[in-house]
């Protein structure tokens, strides 16, 4: 039988739903770190605050002309879930390729509306249907400029059937 081809979708939820404590506990972190500023820098983060949802976290570069992202860091929960290291990767480069194309345009409007984003992405691929959240939180140094993005992931009960789903992206 030919496998079907993936679908990837995400629904935008509202930021502050509280359904999520580990996505919550991160984004009351970056709020507590921005202060009165209008976004924090990287200088403010410190991973050791946040051990317990270092294994979901990401840590992405943002450069310009053109807009891209390359992932600095990304904990072990992630690369047991996509079944490959990510760090030096970009967006684009993840499978598959509609997968990295939704997460480069996530990336993208984060920038543009300078504000954290929670989504629910929905991942289809034969038989298989899963989901999780993410949260993507932007970062700047010099208060202006987005520089950098932190993710986290919460994969709830869905760990086994993501990694079953990256695996048969890359067959």
């Amino acid at each position: 039988m030919t496998p079907k081809p993936s679908t990837v979708r995400a629904v935008e939820l509202d930021i502050d739903c509280k359904r999520y404590p580990d996505i919550d506990r991160i984004l009351a972190y970056w709020r507590a770190k921005k202060g009165d500023r209008a976004l924090p820098s990287r200088a403010d983060i410190d991973p050791m605050e946040f051990t317990r949802e270092l294994p979901r976290v990401m840590m992405v570069e943002v450069s310009y002309d053109p807009l891209d992202f390359r992932y600095r860091v990304a904990g072990t929960g992630l690369f047991a879930m996509h079944g490959q290291e990510l760090t030096g990767k970009k967006a684009r480069d993840l499978e598959p390729p509609e997968f990295g194309a939704l997460i480069h345009r996530h990336y993208a409007e984060a920038i543009e509306r300078r504000a954290p984003i929670l989504h629910l992405i929905e991942l289809t691929r034969d038989y298989l249907t899963t989901s999780y959240a993410r949260i993507i939180l932007p970062l700047s140094s010099d208060g202006t400029v987005i520089d950098r993005l932190i993710t986290c992931e919460a994969h709830e009960n869905h760990a086994h059937e993501l990694q079953k789903f990256f695996k048969q992206s890359k067959e």
